[in-house]
């Protein structure tokens, strides 16, 4: 299956190129091919998607964890209370799927 938006991946190949642009060691991902990357970020959404998350699902039908409802934290390092509103999916959810399939392709499980 391809990479779908929002159904199998949180981001797309755009989106982790802008983000490992500049991250140091990123040269396995820019030298692989489309489809391993899409291979990549689907399998890494997989495996980040499968924690235990605040909040619960918007629909009891939709493919992935996120986005969430009631989703709200303590931000230690800004020492506020942070809510996630019910169609955001959080910054930190995406870097962890681009950190997650660049370390996928690094060690080549394709």
């Amino acid at each position: 299956m391809a990479l779908v938006l929002n159904t199998n991946s949180y981001v797309e190949i755009a989106d982790a190129d802008g983000y490992l642009e500049t991250r140091i060691d990123s040269a396995n991902w820019f030298n692989a091919t489309d489809e391993i990357r899409e291979q990549a970020l689907v399998t890494a959404t997989q495996i980040v998607d499968d924690h235990a998350w605040i909040g619960s699902a918007v629909s009891s039908s939709q493919a992935l964890a996120w986005p969430r409802k009631n989703a709200t934290y303590i931000d230690n390092r800004l020492g506020l209370s942070v809510t996630f509103t019910q169609s955001e999916i959080p910054s930190r959810v995406k870097v962890a799927v681009y950190e997650q399939a660049l370390h996928l392709i690094d060690m080549k499980i394709y």
